[in-house]
């Protein structure tokens, strides 16, 4: 019975997640629209990671940052700064997060991250996404 429960629960629960990922695009859109305005039309780049040579895929790297873009949820959270982390040192720059908050719950998530990531020394933004039209 538990069993039955819990795939019901996750073929729902994947469904759900499919069902908001088409109705607000992946992150990817959100990342390269920024990178657009902010480098004048620039494509994101690609970078080698130096021991191993692994082709790696920032979001966005300007100048002075680079920046990664995540939902506003905790596991998306720590994977950007994580990446943000890395690829900052790789590249000798200034790590920078995107937070994008789909709902209310997560735009109140976002907001209470900004204390740990001002401490953390990471630029950090939020910016709450409208489903697409």
């Amino acid at each position: 019975m538990i069993s039955r429960l819990l795939i019901i629960f996750l073929i729902l629960g994947f469904g759900a997640l499919h069902a908001q990922t088409q109705e607000y695009g992946n992150e990817s859109y959100y990342s390269d629209e920024f990178c657009k305005l902010l480098l004048n039309g620039k494509a994101r780049e690609s970078i080698k990671e130096p021991v191993s040579g692994v082709t790696l895929y920032p979001d966005c790297i300007t100048e002075n940052y680079v920046f990664e873009f995540d939902w506003a949820t905790r596991t998306k959270m720590y994977e950007c700064r994580g990446q943000a982390d890395y690829y900052s040192v790789i590249l000798d720059q200034y790590p920078a997060c995107f937070l994008l908050a789909r709902t209310d719950k997560e735009e109140e998530f976002a907001r209470q991250q900004e204390h740990y990531f001002k401490k953390m020394k990471v630029k950090y933004f939020f910016l709450r996404v409208e489903p697409k039209p």
